[in-house]
């Protein structure tokens, strides 16, 4: 490449750095940056030897018109496709198609104006014509040797430091998919892990991003910026503090108690303005104050937007919490997320299904009553278990609906005790309940939970006595 770079290139060259990105929109994906010596002649003439920005005549360069055609035609954009990527506000972010001009021109501020001349030469893409002023700047050489979209830009001074900083600096650029044939278990399987190609693979860091990271300068900015918002029960927030840090001051401190979501209540209850925002909405119209631990209302127009900290269903009221937070407006304590309308629900998942938040159970219970007709009773708790974490909205009801399939073999595990226990005495579907309760708790124990965590009652005090017989 150095080569061809030198060749098209005039005056002496000082030096030639490119980056290759490879599979970036598929394609290689290179980044060239040439010094010239300052005085050298930078004339548009000079220019064309290397960067063109017009298809090559068919007739004269057949290659090389296909090669352009192939990589470096955008769009078809405007009004022949308005949902292309490009278009924004129904114009095209890239400022395609170009102006007509029959030869290169280098403006005052440095840029270069390309030639698109109206030649009648035109290209082909999905089904429309496109002439001179779709085609992207580009080296007619390096493209018919790397047959990929390889776009060759000159940039004045003010325009290089992007190339030497943002494109070295942005992040590994990479998808890596891997095809292994499979080989039958008499064959030794291979080498999971290549350690010399996971270090050929690597992403170097550069002494200029080293220094930008170390010094904690900013690398690159984000458009709107996004305002991370806690998620937690009273009291369940979580609290940094040094290693050498007592506990009884990190408990007494009375920062630790105040989050970006309690927070939230107490503003709401200072400024009358914030009743008409949700949790979630809170960072477009106020900012907060991290050394403070406030939200104060917004003084400037900086766009910002609010995510809520993702919570998964088998966190339990923290989960329901969530859903609340997207809907509720203005609420000043915990207490009045539950409260709909003129009715405050007993529980958070309460409110959510009076808001019409959550679903019936009815798909859970029809796949415990399918399997009932050919699971055995351990099997059935075991998808119990399975559907409680599975976002299931009244795990109680659901419970007592299937309690007596899912506790068919308490007179087994009872009556080895000699217990004489009667199934058909009231008294036996109290321990088959119970007993269900009991085997329910021990598989989710084995999970970290307890049936206390999903509003389950607690088994019956004879029957785990009779059970432990």
């Amino acid at each position: 490449m150095d080569d061809i770079v030198k060749k098209a290139f005039f005056g002496p060259v000082i030096a030639v750095v490119y980056t290759i990105e490879f599979q970036k929109r598929g394609l290689p994906h290179v980044h060239i940056i040439v010094w010239l010596d300052k005085n050298g002649p930078l004339t548009a003439s000079n220019i064309d030897k290397l960067i063109s920005a017009q298809l090559p005549d068919p007739t004269i360069d057949p290659v090389g018109y296909e090669a352009v055609k192939t990589f470096m035609i955008h769009g078809p954009c405007g009004a022949a496709n308005p949902n292309c990527p490009c278009m924004v506000n129904g114009e095209c972010s890239k400022h395609y198609p170009k102006e007509y001009s029959e030869k290169k021109t280098i403006l005052q501020n440095g840029h270069v104006w390309y030639a698109h001349p109206d030649n009648g030469v035109v290209a082909e893409k999905n089904g429309i014509d496109l002439d001179n002023r779709f085609v992207v700047p580009h080296n007619v050489d390096l493209l018919v040797k790397y047959q990929a979209h390889i776009y060759v830009e000159r940039v004045n001074r003010d325009g290089m430091e992007k190339y030497l900083f943002k494109y070295l600096a942005k992040g590994f650029d990479c998808a890596r998919v891997g095809l292994q044939r499979r080989h039958s278990s008499r064959q030794p399987s291979m080498q999971q892990f290549d350690e010399i190609r996971a270090y050929l693979e690597c992403r170097s860091i550069a002494p200029n991003e080293a220094a930008w990271r170390l010094l904690q300068f900013d690398i690159h900015y984000t458009d709107p910026a996004v305002e991370r918002l806690q998620v937690h029960m009273p009291f369940e927030n979580g609290i940094l503090f040094t290693e050498d840090g007592y506990l009884e001051q990190v408990l007494e401190n009375p920062r630790n108690g105040v989050t970006k979501l309690t927070a939230w209540f107490i503003a709401n209850r200072n400024f009358p303005q914030a009743a008409q925002y949700t949790y979630a909405e809170f960072p477009k119209y106020f900012t907060w104050h991290g050394d403070g631990q406030y939200w104060a209302p917004r003084k400037n127009n900086r766009k910002k937007v609010g995510r809520l900290a993702n919570v998964g269903p088998n966190q339990g009221n923290a989960y329901y919490l969530r859903m609340l937070l997207h809907i509720i407006k203005g609420a000043k304590s915990y207490s009045a997320l539950r409260a709909i309308g003129e009715h405050r629900y007993p529980t958070i998942q309460a409110a959510c299904h009076a808001l019409g938040l959550l679903g019936d159970d009815s798909e859970w219970s029809y796949a415990i009553s399918d399997a009932a007709h050919w699971a055995l009773p351990y099997q059935l708790r075991d998808l119990f278990v399975t559907h409680l974490f599975s976002h299931v909205m009244n795990p109680l009801d659901l419970f007592e609906e299937h309690a007596a399939v899912m506790g068919q073999d308490a007179f087994h595990h009872i009556s080895r005790g000699t217990l004489g226990v009667d199934l058909g005495t009231p008294s036996s579907v109290a321990h088959t309940r119970s007993f269900a309760l009991a085997e329910i708790d021990r598989l989710l124990r084995n999970s970290g939970h307890t049936l206390d965590h999903f509003h389950l009652p607690q088994p019956d005090t004879t029957t785990m006595t009779m059970l432990q017989k």
